[in-house]
């Protein structure tokens, strides 16, 4: 029973934390200010063509960038595999691959269970 209401003042103590007022007013203090912030520079950016159209461009190039980056990450990770596999000594790499079907098998049987 003590075990129960220590949870529970614990529960409020985090949930005053959280939800003090203070805090609720300097959050929405800050979101109030970028919002004034963001219309200031989107009124100043549509009042010039070129810079909207630079800015566009630039914001094109960094996600192109990111995307980039992503896929890079992605076959990273790809070639880490191989190499782990290549490295793999012969039984461990049977095994893995077993465990690997095993798991796949289920998840497709869920799937198809699912489904029909």
């Amino acid at each position: 029973m003590a075990e129960k209401e220590d949870m529970v003042q614990k529960i409020l103590k985090t949930t005053e934390e959280v939800l003090s007022p203070e805090d609720f007013i300097v959050d929405a203090t800050k979101e109030l200010i970028k919002d004034e912030i963001k219309e200031y520079l989107k009124t100043k950016m549509n009042e010039n063509p070129e810079i909207k159209k630079e800015f566009r461009e630039a914001i094109m190039i960094l996600v192109e960038a990111r995307m980039r980056e992503m896929y890079a990450i992605a076959k990273i990770a790809k070639c880490s595999a191989k190499l782990g596999l290549a490295a793999m000594p012969p039984e461990m790499k049977e095994e893995l691959v077993k465990s690997f079907v095993a798991l796949f098998e289920k998840e497709l049987n869920e799937i198809l269970e699912r489904t029909l």
